[in-house]
């Protein structure tokens, strides 16, 4: 039964597995190898029971390196970077240097965008398979999303490299640079031309490739966008939806708008995406038909969003932050993916409509769930970077923390948050103790650390770090010199506190940083 229904999987016979996977568990549930077959198959058909199914697998004595590899790419597969993590910390004593380990260290890496730590493990695994394509791609996909503006430029020039040969990764490499919204006309259109020498290029592919071929002005693009859409002639909804969501993203909303307009049928996604294209041309009578003509296929969630999106532009806030309300209350009774879907959508209207409390607040319930909390949290995070407060952060922060506890980044993001608003103060000075302790030489960790000893009532243990390891002040910046200061008068030293208080610069502070500083002075 395990021999066929492998077959029939590997043929693409899905249905045939699975009714043979079905069977072998009825048969023989805490078999090994049909634990396995149950793995795969569920993670070939995108269903999260494989994770399950996995984790039993590398709980038996008989589990391999292989089975290993396999539950962290099904964890990453299905938005579990916390289980992944833990996977690759058994296995990191064994196989640290390893490609296969190390491919998979940079995704984890990826997926919970903490680029500065992936360089090292790219890098590493780069230079030890230089002819691997892969490894040339991720390194360069890591280096210019990283926080390090010499790494950024690296990487800028790596991927384009990349994206000029003719190599397996090429198109990746060319998407990146692409969604930078940073990439020269010239340097562009010469990646298109060396795209265009591939053969039978299938239609994502040509559509890139016009993409990249469009110039700044909107005139010329819409022309282009209108152009290419003729010319593509695609069939299915798939293939339609694709050249739709081309077009939108190409800022080309009334091209886009044409195309669906005559291309919608009775498809849902596609008359969402009409809905959109029309939102974004400013076209409220257009959209006026399409609600009374097509009912059945209007979104409601994303209708209210676009309403809330409209009130905006007309200075309505008070009415848009009450559609968007009405928009997440709708989202949050649909079904799990539809709620997901729903409430990422509305996110995204109320970030163009430059309500960032409001995108941050769609995005809070899915906090509770593991397979989307992260992505979530990102979002969350970039919102709330818009802000002047660190508050609305803060849960994404601690989110974001209890799915990779051991990140440097992450680690520091949460406890800093922690500090500032006063909350889940034992848990940041944990934190802060364990990366004090990391860094033997650094003051940084020191002076945070001190700050959270003060908040919790540990003033010897505090004065006695600062004495040590806190000898130059000058060399923290300004968040930090906040925090030295806050401690300072914390432990009675006011007129030391003082001084440095009145040494930082308020630039760019948070409320809760001008809030120690002006308790001080």
């Amino acid at each position: 039964m395990v021999q066929t229904a492998t077959v029939d999987m590997e043929a693409g016979r899905y249905n045939e597995a699975g009714r043979g996977v079905r069977v072998a568990l009825g048969l023989a549930p805490s078999k090994l190898e049909v634990q396995k077959l149950a793995a795969r198959f569920y993670q070939t058909v995108g269903n999260p029971d494989s994770i399950d199914y996995w984790r039993a697998v590398t709980t038996s004595p008989g589990a391999s390196v292989e089975d290993r590899y396999a539950f962290i790419d099904a964890c990453l597969q299905f938005s579990r970077p916390d289980l992944a993590y833990e996977q690759l910390n058994l296995l990191e004593p064994s196989v640290g240097k390893a490609p296969d380990f190390l491919r998979r260290v940079v995704r984890y890496l990826i997926q919970i965008k903490d680029y500065d730590a992936a360089v090292p493990y790219a890098r590493e695994a780069q230079v030890a398979n230089p002819v691997d394509e892969e490894f040339e791609f991720i390194l360069g996909l890591c280096l210019l999303k990283s926080s390090n503006p010499l790494w950024s430029g690296e990487g800028w020039r790596l991927l384009s490299s990349v994206a000029l040969a003719s190599g397996s990764e090429q198109i990746a490499a060319a998407r990146t640079l692409q969604e930078t919204g940073r990439l020269p006309l010239t340097e562009a259109r010469q990646i298109a031309r060396a795209i265009e020498r591939r053969s039978n290029l299938p239609l994502a592919d040509r559509l890139l490739v016009a993409g990249l071929r469009a110039s700044a002005d909107k005139a010329d693009r819409e022309a282009l966008a209108a152009s290419v859409l003729s010319e593509a002639a695609p069939t299915t909804d798939a293939e339609k939806i694709l050249c739709a969501k081309w077009a939108i993203s190409l800022e080309t909303p009334a091209a886009a708008k044409r195309f669906l307009a005559a291309n919608i049928g009775t498809n849902q996604t596609l008359a969402s995406l009409h809905l959109e294209a029309m939102a974004l041309d400013l076209d409220w009578t257009g959209i006026e038909r399409a609600v009374s003509s097509s009912t059945n296929l209007i979104d409601d969630v994303l209708l209210q969003s676009i309403e809330g999106w409209k009130a905006s532009l007309e200075r309505d806030n008070e009415k848009a932050e009450s559609k968007f309300k009405t928009a997440i209350d709708a989202a949050g009774k649909r079904s799990f993916s539809e709620m997901v879907s729903g409430l990422f959508q509305i996110s995204t209207w109320a970030e163009r409509a430059q309500l960032p409390n409001v995108a941050i607040q769609a995005l809070e319930p899915l906090l509770a769930f593991r397979s989307v909390a992260a992505p979530a949290a990102n979002n969350m995070i970039r919102n709330a970077s818009k802000l002047t407060t660190v508050e609305p952060a803060h849960t994404a922060h601690r989110a974001l923390w209890q799915y990779a506890p051991k990140e440097e980044r992450i680690m520091i993001n949460f406890s800093h948050s922690a500090l500032l608003l006063n909350r889940d103060l034992e848990d940041a000075v944990n934190v802060l103790r364990s990366l004090n302790e990391s860094m033997p030489e650094a003051q940084w960790p020191a002076a945070m650390l001190a700050y959270g000893l003060v908040r919790t009532g540990k003033n010897t243990e505090a004065a006695d770090l600062l004495e040590s390891k806190v000898t130059n002040e000058s060399q923290l910046g300004p968040p930090l010199q906040v925090l030295l200061a806050g401690t300072k008068f914390a432990l009675g030293q006011k007129e030391a506190a003082r001084q440095t208080a009145r040494n930082v610069s308020r630039v760019g502070l948070r409320v809760e940083e001008l809030r120690i500083l002006d308790s001080i002075e």
